[in-house]
């Protein structure tokens, strides 16, 4: 590392501290710390959001799956793409869950079934969730370390201290002295900067390695690969990790179940200014994923290459020395890329991207802090407690149990060894409470006629399922259900289990006019100016509500364009693929190399425009955020208390027509 690199990330921790030190100032009540009291716009939400979801951890993640899969990951994720983007199109959980006003996952629970239902929950959402957490200071450590080329250990004042654990608790005090000064605020406006920061440099790298590599040698080295293990081919990776089972199949249904569910990012579910403005998040965030993902696609191609290629065979034994000094075979897996890119960066960009990923890091790790305290307090120890806290001392519970997280997290990393991958430690961590919240949520925003009973029921036999099949296969690696499978089938149980109980109770029917705020107990705040015009079928086929603007149904409009182009051309190539040999054509290799490239080519004239359109857009959120902050009365029962099946600052908006 060169000093100029030093000094942007200096530069660059600089501006962020002192940005999340300005945003003081605006945290006055609970419901700022915990929500930014809901007035955030949908370009901040989705490029915040996403650069909260994008740690240090995802960047090791992501590259070591790409490495691993190549480019077949792309076909599948494109094929499967309308799937997730009627997610957002339809504003599916986003829109209901905006409109229940809840400052966390679990009181929505408590409104929709019970209080003792919402402990419950709360619980094992706080154990599963920190568990799953505790690894990211670690992976994320491990990467600045292997990424600068760090010594183990260095002298200080006549001792010997590790590197790994004093920059974690380095990292992680960062992200515990943002979270405390501001909650959800500091948080939403550090993150915002830093995605901005992320766009330029992510597309920067990515433009860097396309030109310096020559597309004909990339070709030439991934097409070696034996048979089950492709790069290219997506239906020739059936022996990789990263199969199209895995990425076609269980990957999406998963995410559709429990979409909104995971409440690592709680504080974004709930700081929409609007229903509608969180359902135009999550569709403008559809245009930030695409320019994201250019950089995680195609750099672990260049490193491969790199590693393969014998042109390369000098930086490659460089790599590979630098990676025998790490202590286990699951790491310098993980850690292949990452060391590719700070042997090729030059100086300058080096210095960008290292600020960069120190970002990522910073905006998980202090959106997580703040998610699981708030879990912590809002949904176990407060309702264990019976009755609601004064303002003050509920914010000092917040600001100690962010502390108290922080620390667990710390502890975790420096004790747990990992050796899964790392998308499968989540998806194992997390199934425990998944497996049975999905179904619990849906039937909750969508169905009258779930009960409590059958909430429990889904959630002690999905979490059972999940955590017995996926114990076996940790005694027993050769347990031929694997763990995405697992997780899959234990969620269909519990769908199963919810309905039947359902049906079999007393046939009760809940007010969700009353938990969504729709008709007479509409909230004004939350009201969109909407037309007057009647609809016509084609828009209300499409979910297309009287909130749209003409400059909302273009953007809806387009993601909607797009993803079908995409996904018409994966299928045509797939009957084509098939259909080609009987035919006496060839499809082989070449031709699904020219389908990549030609993708490539699409994300970075994307990613271009997307940077300067959510810069614009972003702005505009940001200034119109400080001006309702600024003016915006508060009120003390918002804080997230629930009496009688509603929030009780309902009774404040709505003390006439509220029902128990």
């Amino acid at each position: 590392m060169h000093w100029i690199d030093w000094s942007i990330v200096g530069v660059l921790l600089v501006v962020i501290t002192g940005a999340a030190f300005w945003t003081k100032r605006f945290n006055r009540s609970v419901v700022d710390f915990l929500s930014a009291n809901r007035c955030a716009g949908r370009y901040i939400l989705a490029l915040a959001e996403g650069m909260a979801l994008l740690g240090a951890i995802v960047f090791v993640a992501q590259f070591e799956q790409y490495y691993v899969s190549g480019y077949t990951s792309v076909y599948w994720m494109l094929m499967t793409a309308p799937l997730f983007v009627a997610v957002y199109l339809t504003g599916w959980i986003a829109y209901r869950f905006r409109q229940t006003r809840v400052l966390t996952f679990a009181q929505f629970l408590e409104i929709r079934y019970s209080r003792k239902f919402r402990i419950f929950a709360g619980s094992v959402l706080f154990i599963a969730g920190i568990i799953n957490f505790g690894i990211f200071p670690g992976i994320g450590t491990k990467f600045f370390i292997n990424f600068c080329n760090l010594p183990p250990t260095f002298g200080l004042f006549g001792l010997e201290l590790s590197t790994f654990i004093f920059f974690m608790i380095g990292l992680l005090a960062l992200s515990v002295i943002i979270t405390l000064w501001g909650g959800q605020i500091a948080i939403m406006v550090t993150d915002f900067l830093q995605g901005t920061i992320m766009f330029i440099v992510l597309l920067a790298i990515a433009l860097l390695y396309f030109y310096r590599y020559d597309s004909a040698i990339i070709y030439e080295t991934i097409i070696q690969r034996g048979p089950g293990e492709s790069l290219l081919n997506p239906f020739d990776t059936g022996q990789q990790s990263f199969n199209y089972w895995y990425i076609a199949l269980i990957m999406p249904i998963l995410s559709i179940y429990n979409y909104k569910n995971w409440q690592n990012v709680q504080g974004y579910n709930t700081s929409a200014k609007s229903p509608h403005e969180a359902r135009m998040a999550g569709i403008v965030g559809q245009f930030r994923w695409y320019a994201f993902i250019l950089p995680f696609i195609f750099v672990p191609i260049c490193a491969y290459t790199v590693m393969h290629h014998p042109s390369f065979s000098g930086l490659a034994e460089e790599i590979r020395t630098t990676l025998s000094t790490m202590d286990s075979a699951k790491l310098q897996g993980q850690m292949v890329t990452p060391i590719f890119l700070s042997k090729t960066l030059p100086i300058g960009l080096m210095g960008l991207f290292l600020g960069v990923v120190f970002f990522a890091f910073v905006s998980t790790h202090d959106t997580f802090l703040h998610s699981w305290a708030c879990v912590l307090v809002q949904d176990v120890l407060i309702p264990l407690r019976g009755k609601p806290l004064e303002a003050k001392q509920h914010t000092r519970w917040l600001r100690w149990a962010v502390i108290g997280v922080a620390v667990f997290a710390f502890l975790w990393s420096c004790l747990f060894v990992l050796e899964e991958h790392i998308a499968y430690y989540w998806m194992i961590t997390s199934a425990v409470f998944l497996s049975g919240s999905g179904v619990v949520v849906i039937g909750g925003l969508y169905w009258k006629r779930g009960t409590t009973a059958a909430s429990y029921t889904a959630m002690i036999i999905g979490g059972v399922l999940a955590v017995g099949g996926l114990t076996i296969r940790c005694f027993n690696p050769e347990f031929p259900i694997s763990a995405p499978a697992i997780s899959i089938i234990s969620a269909g149980v519990a769908v199963i289990s919810y309905i039947t109980v359902s049906l079999l109770g007393s046939g009760a029917v809940f007010n969700l006019d009353q938990m969504l705020h729709r008709g007479k107990y509409a909230i004004q705040s939350d009201e969109v100016e909407a037309t007057d015009k009647e609809l016509p079928k084609w828009k209300k086929r499409l979910t297309i509500t009287k909130e749209f603007t003409k400059g909302d149904l273009a953007i809806y409009f387009l993601m909607l364009g797009v993803t079908v182009f995409f996904s018409v051309v994966s299928l045509v190539l797939l009957i084509w693929y098939f259909l080609a040999p009987k035919l006496g054509f060839e499809f082989g290799n070449k031709q699904w190399f020219a389908y990549y490239e030609y993708y490539i080519y699409f994300l970075m004239g994307l990613a271009v425009i997307t940077a300067i359109w959510f810069l614009i857009g972003g702005c505009k959120d940001l200034k119109n955020m400080f001006k309702t902050l600024g003016k915006a009365e508060r009120s003390g029962l918002d804080d997230g208390w629930v009496e009688g099946h509603h929030s009780l600052v309902d009774e404040q908006e709505l003390p006439d027509v509220l029902e128990d």
